[in-house]
């Protein structure tokens, strides 16, 4: 959805559910299971245009969903689609739907990260305090100039969330791994 067309989510009062990594996330296959994908800046851009806190969460274990999934990226481009997963239980899934509930034992984790306010870090300056030449800089500049400065700055701040919560799920895992060694 275009950021234009997108309502003022203070004014409706509703809660936005966002998955940066988008298709991409799921496309990315099992071996790169832990590793995420680039962030899609545009929750950055609503956040910072309404002023609307960002909650990251990292979920851990939802790869065992559906681990024997491929994607079928010849089949994919063919149809024009962003991928195709395939997966061998599907005929099952289809003879037997409450089999889906069953078929892979899973238990998923959930990690709330700390509230995220991205428009208090755009301009905050090196000392730390609220750099308000730095925003008074950024609603001078030109419409072209700034519309580039404003996609930049949104793209490279997504970045930063995705390493702090990559960082994040390393350390999870390391503390996974060393509790199952106990």
């Amino acid at each position: 959805m275009p950021p234009q067309s997108t309502p003022d989510p203070l004014a409706a009062d509703i809660t936005l559910l966002y998955a940066p990594e988008g298709w991409r996330g799921l496309a990315k296959g099992w071996q790169q299971r832990y590793q995420l994908a680039s962030f899609d800046p545009s929750f950055v851009r609503l956040s910072l245009r309404y002023q609307v806190p960002i909650v990251p969460v990292i979920c851990m274990g939802s790869e065992y969903l559906h681990p024997w999934t491929v994607n079928v990226r010849w089949l994919a481009q063919w149809l024009k689609l962003p991928m195709f997963p395939l997966s061998p239980l599907i005929p099952a899934f289809l003879l037997f739907p409450s089999l889906g509930v069953w078929a892979v034992r899973t238990r998923l984790q959930y990690f709330i990260q700390p509230v995220w306010r991205p428009w208090e870090e755009d301009t905050v300056g090196a000392t730390g305090e609220r750099d308000t030449e730095t925003a008074r800089c950024h609603e001078r500049e030109s419409p072209g100039k700034g519309r580039r400065s404003e996609r930049a700055r949104s793209h490279e701040m997504a970045e930063g969330l995705r390493s702090r919560l990559q960082a994040e799920i390393d350390q999870i895992r390391k503390r996974l791994h060393d509790w199952t060694k106990t």
